[in-house]
């Protein structure tokens, strides 16, 4: 499988925030998406688990990751993306 997009990660970030009509965009946040609570991001954090096989466990940084462009960047960053 080639490595997840940036609208991959958009697309699961959406779904995990059960976001059917509102769309997540590379500027949302925790601040501007009210669906983004506490267990919001822990949907979000499950759910980006699952999908890159538990390699995310190792980086710790996306606990604190508030943004999808934070997310995006650490994911680039550990060569996940």
């Amino acid at each position: 499988m080639a490595k997840p997009t940036e609208k991959d990660v958009l697309n699961i970030i959406q779904s995990a925030l059960n976001l059917k009509n509102k769309s997540i965009t590379i500027n949302s946040s925790i601040s501007n998406t009210t669906e983004w609570d506490s267990l919001g991001h822990l949907s979000i954090l499950s759910t980006l688990d699952k999908l890159f096989k538990g390699k995310i466990g190792k980086i710790k940084e996306l606990a604190a990751a508030n943004s999808v462009k934070k997310i995006i960047q650490l994911l680039k960053n550990n060569k996940l993306m």
